[in-house]
């Protein structure tokens, strides 16, 4: 692979297989504008992609990604470098609806031992305060 300006240059070669034979290769070198081998537009509203050679660089678009991380890998032989992009920013709403559920389950249950706490405070007390008017009734009833 190569590129002149504009233009990017690559070969194909195929086997030509006649009888389940390997009967020769065909190759072929294509020349054509950068701008009709990679597609410019986004593939998916969370992806982009871009590859770069020296200064020049094609990329599709990423205008739509909120929070980017990017992944390069680096082909030395024809000195390209392929750019996966991917949007953190779902993940991290993801992330955050998470967090608040646990958050909420957690104020529920605090919620309701609380609630159950105070029942239970409840009861005794007034468990407590017939035990004591029971106490006292016997202490005062007239011996005969």
């Amino acid at each position: 692979m190569g590129q002149d300006k504009e233009r990017f240059t690559f070969q194909i070669s195929i086997p030509v297989v006649y009888d389940d034979y390997i009967e020769g290769v065909l190759s072929a070198e294509i020349t054509v504008l950068l701008s009709r081998v990679f597609v410019t537009q986004a593939f998916n509203k969370h992806v982009a992609f871009r590859l770069t050679q020296g200064q020049s660089a094609i990329f599709t678009h990423f205008e739509h990604i909120e929070i980017a991380r990017e992944n390069s890998v680096d082909l030395d032989s024809p000195n390209l470098t392929f750019t996966y992009i991917t949007d953190d920013g779902p993940i991290r709403e993801k992330v955050r609806s998470l967090r608040n559920s646990i958050l909420l389950v957690l104020l529920v249950g605090l919620a309701i031992s609380f609630f159950l706490f105070a029942l239970l405070g409840y009861f005794s007390l007034v468990k407590n305060d017939k035990v004591l008017k029971i106490k006292r009734a016997l202490w005062l009833m007239p011996i005969s």
